[in-house]
Parts: C-alpha cells; structure tokens; sequence
C-alpha cells in the first residue's frame, strides 16, 4: 500500500511537471519577471526610441486609447491597445491591432509621420484621433475639432489644441485655461474613435465633466512650447524624461478612462492560461488546438496573448496565451470546466 501511494505521488509530480512545461511560468511576477504593465512599457519604449518620440507622450497616448487594454474594441469599431480602425489598421499593414507587439510600433511610426506633416506632437495626437483631414479643416479654419478630440490633445499634451495650432504658425500660445470651443464638422476619421458617424452637434461643446478633467490635466502635463517651436522636435514635453512606468503609476491614480470608448467583455482582470511557449506562433498553435478539442468550454471567448520576460530565461519573452474572465471566481469555474474536460489551465491576474 505504502508502495502504490509513492508511486501515486511520483505520478502526480510528473503530470504537474507537465503543465508546467505546456502553460509556462505559472506567474511571471511571482518569478520576479515582468508584470504586464512593464512588459507594455518596454513596447512603448522601444517603439518611442525607434520614432524619437517622448516616451511619456506615446505612453500617455496609449494609455487614453485603451487604458492598456490589448483586447478593448471601441463602440466606433476601434481595435486593441492603440484603438486602430480597420481602415487604418490596413493602410500601415497592421495585421493584428489586437497584438501589442505590432499595434505600438504601428502607433508610434503613424505618430512621427503625422508629427513630420503637421509640424508638432499636440497636432499629430489631434490627427491621430480624428483623422488628418479633420486637422487640415481645422487649421484652415474651414471648421473645428470635436470635443472629444480637444479634450484628448488637452489630456494628452496638458495644452489645447488651438495652441497647437499656434505653435505651429510660429506663435506662443497664451498662457491660461482651456480655449473656447469650435464648431463646424468633416467626414474624416482617424486611428481611433472618429467616424463618419460624428454629428456636428458634438463639435465645439465640452461638458462640465470634460472641462474639470481638462483642468487637471493643465496640472498634470505641461509642454514647453518654445523648446517644441525653436527645435520642431520632441523635445519639450516636462514628462519627457519619465519613464513609461512612472507616467502610469500617476495615470492609474485617477485619470479619467476613455470618453466613448466601450471595454470589450473579451478582456477582464483575470485569465485562464491554456498555453505558453517563448514562441508566439507555438503558443497560439497549442490554443488554436485546445480550442477546437474543448470548443464547447471555450466558446466563442477570444484569447489574450501576453509576452512577458521571465528570469533566467533569456532576453525574449514567454508567450501566454489567456482566457479572460471578470471576476475569480469566474475564471476558477472556466479552469474546472477545461480541467473536467481534459485541458490542462491555469487561474491568473491579468
């Protein structure tokens, strides 16, 4: 008897030793790897270095399209971390905007080219969300921005977008409060949230909301415009010189999520991990095989893929392949079922 139950535990150690091999790390910050936050920011960072941008402003930027939510579809239609519209997605060969490692470089190449045609950041940001024509409206003064697009320049940069425009004339702006509103309306639309369904009712109006969030971020983010005026460059921003983790430690302190923007119920705070691998195309074959063998667990769920640094494993990172869940309780029924069902998983915090 004694035998059969050391053999019984030496069984149970291998199979454990097998999960382990097919999900990966079971945590990579309980490994003292990266958490998914700073896995985000190395993106982030690289990505600004290879476009000369201020780190902080692409960080502050993403941060305002999705809140680095990789899964987070708007009600506009715009996809994944950077909030990319189909149309734009297909025009800078974004295969996958759901995908963080090919969505923030994508942001930030279409940000340095939207900075080299309109001459500053604040401007580019403006086209980023509206689109390229709407600014070229704006500064011919054919019609204004929306609401939504000033408040997001404000949030993003700490100034609005008329001063923007003003550095961009050669002029330095009034120092101050918000600007008056704008009116008037284009077709265009741009990365994230604007469409041809906008309604010129929307243009030139900020609510008490908006305008109490814009004074914050006057507070919070500032530009030096004449470093921006003299050099054209990047140069200037007061959070340059932050590091993307420093820049959401503040923002996760209470800036306001994006106006507009729905999460999308595919992404939640926990995850079931079904497979791993340092590949990304071995990680997502193992899911694309797990998906359809327990089809009637997983459903129509789309996964999370994240790629985090793991200690001691190399400089690349470690592909985690996850089903989202709200709560965990949610997500320790979802591992049960796949468990039941024969599927090896893994309940964790996004």
């Amino acid at each position: 008897m004694a035998r059969a139950r050391a053999f019984g535990r030496a069984v149970r150690s291998v199979l454990l030793a097998c999960v382990a091999a097919v999900l990966g790390a079971p945590s990579a910050q309980a490994e003292g790897g990266e958490s998914v936050d700073q896995a985000l920011c190395r993106l982030i960072e690289q990505a600004a270095l290879k476009e000369a941008l201020p780190a902080a402003f692409l960080t502050r930027l993403i941060w305002r399209e999705s809140s680095f939510r990789s899964h987070v579809v708007s009600s506009k239609g715009a996809q994944g971390i950077a909030q990319f519209m189909p149309g734009t997605a297909a025009e800078r060969g974004l295969k996958n905007p759901f995908d963080p490692e090919a969505a923030l470089p994508a942001a930030a190449s279409l940000l340095a080219d939207l900075q080299r045609r309109f001459g500053n950041l604040g401007l580019a940001a403006a086209a980023y969300n509206a689109g390229p024509a709407r600014v070229d409206a704006f500064l011919a003064g054919r019609s204004g921005l929306p609401s939504e697009t000033r408040l997001y320049v404000r949030l993003i940069t700490g100034r609005s977008a008329e001063d923007w425009a003003a550095v961009k004339r050669g002029e330095t702006p009034a120092q101050g409060g918000p600007r008056a509103g704008n009116s008037g309306a284009d077709k265009s639309s741009g990365a994230s949230k604007r469409s041809e369904t906008d309604k010129a009712s929307d243009v030139g109006k900020i609510s008490d909301v908006d305008k109490s969030s814009e004074a914050k971020a006057s507070s919070d983010t500032a530009w030096d415009f004449d470093a921006e005026r003299k050099t054209g460059a990047a140069r200037g921003f007061s959070d340059d010189g932050k590091t993307c983790l420093m820049v959401v430690a503040g923002l996760r302190q209470g800036e306001p999520a994006l106006a507009g923007a729905n999460e999308s119920p595919d992404f939640a705070p926990w995850g079931v991990q079904v497979a791993g691998a340092f590949s990304k195309s071995v990680a997502l074959a193992a899911y694309g095989r797990a998906a359809t063998r327990f089809a009637a667990v997983i459903g129509e769920r789309s996964p999370m893929v994240i790629g985090t640094r793991v200690p001691g494993r190399g400089r690349g990172p470690f592909y985690r392949v996850r089903l989202p869940a709200q709560t965990r309780a949610e997500a320790n029924a979802l591992c049960a079922s796949l468990h039941k069902a024969g599927s090896a998983c893994i309940v964790l915090a996004n």
